[in-house]
């Protein structure tokens, strides 16, 4: 009996030292937390949020200058091809100037040789002859009505020389001269062009039919603005 009490009191001195059946200590408290895992958590989470905004903004800022740019080198393309056309046109209207120009000189040399000169009185009813005046109204981009006059002081077969006067929505008047060509007679195409003065420049192309012309227009201001529009003549009485 004595040595089972000694035995008993080992197993009891034994779960005393090892802690094992103590009732629990209140208020329980949990662990702590890893300080290194609270520091490197949130570290690594700012570190991944940072890259994605960062990876974004460069998206951002590396496409939208370059769509710019893009954009502006097409409008610089454009603008040279349509000068370049432009440049080719009058390049192509002079040589078609002078072509006409030597078989007119043709034909005369010819009906003088046949003995069949025609006589001034067949020219009477050409509409753009010397002294004819043309009025009418034109309406450019900004819808604004302008009222507008050729007059014709020179003519060589189906070529002309003139002037413009036209009246603008302040009221002041511009003048400028002009050259084109025009049917003789009948109906026909009509088209004059100003002279090049710095950057202005004046196309216009219509129609004569039945004793009026129609006209679409474009052109460049001494600024470099473009402008377009449409236009009407009628003879003036």
């Amino acid at each position: 009996q004595t040595s089972l009490i000694r035995d008993l009191t080992k197993i009891k001195i034994t779960i005393s030292c090892t802690g094992i059946g103590q009732p629990p200590q209140f208020p329980w408290k949990p662990n702590p937390p890893n300080p290194v895992m609270a520091v490197v958590l949130p570290t690594r989470n700012l570190q991944m949020l940072r890259g994605i905004v960062a990876s974004f903004l460069l998206l951002i800022f590396a496409q939208s200058p370059t769509h710019g740019l893009a954009q502006e080198s097409n409008l610089e393309q454009l603008q040279q091809r349509i000068e370049l056309l432009e440049l080719k046109l009058q390049l192509a209207q002079k040589e078609a100037d002078r072509l006409e120009a030597e078989c007119e000189e043709l034909r005369k040399e010819n009906s003088r040789l046949k003995g069949d000169g025609k006589n001034g009185d067949e020219f009477k009813d050409d509409p753009f002859q010397p002294g004819n005046v043309w009025a009418g109204e034109a309406i450019n981009n900004d819808k604004i009505k302008t009222q507008w006059a050729l007059s014709i002081s020179k003519r060589n077969g189906r070529n002309f020389d003139g002037a413009i006067a036209a009246i603008n929505s302040d009221g002041k008047k511009v003048e400028f001269p002009v050259s084109g060509k025009a049917p003789e007679r009948g109906n026909g195409l009509v088209e004059f062009e100003s002279p090049l003065a710095g950057r202005a420049k004046m196309f216009m192309r219509g129609t004569l039919r039945n004793g009026s012309v129609a006209l679409a227009f474009s052109g460049t201001t001494a600024l470099g603005q473009k402008f377009f529009g449409s236009a009407t003549l009628r003879p003036k009485p």
